[in-house]
């Protein structure tokens, strides 16, 4: 059975608003830290769940040209340590708790390039 496309984006907007304690009116305002997390989740939805602009406007009550908007900002603003921040954060909740903090994803990296170096020093006392 087919997953409607328009409700794949409420769900997401009902998981975030939960998971992170929004309020209803994070939906409308313009304070710089609720339109980050829109931002998120419409890139969220058009890039990885390959929902259309129109889709996800009409999940948001939004036009595409809002949805368009947010994404270039998430374009421009995806460097910005605050706002990865904020990705993460809603992509920990879209993914089932997979993303994890910046901080965590970086000891992550670490752990896993100490890994590699002993798999590579083991591979070449094999070989050697």
């Amino acid at each position: 059975m087919e997953v409607n496309r328009l409700t794949i984006a409420q769900n997401a907007i009902k998981e975030v608003q939960e998971a992170m304690g929004l309020n209803d009116r994070w939906l409308n305002t313009r304070y710089r830290q609720y339109s980050d997390i829109r931002a998120c989740i419409y890139n969220y939805l058009h890039r990885d769940r390959k929902l259309t602009l129109s889709e996800i406007g009409r999940a948001f009550d939004k036009n595409h040209a809002t949805i368009i908007h947010g994404i270039k900002n998430y374009d421009q603003l995806k460097n910005v340590p605050e706002f990865k921040e904020t990705d993460i954060q809603v992509r920990s909740v879209l993914c089932d708790g997979e993303v994890k903090t910046y901080a965590e994803l970086v000891d992550r990296v670490s752990e896993l390039e100490k890994q590699v170096k002993n798999l590579i020093k083991q591979l070449n006392e094999c070989n050697g």
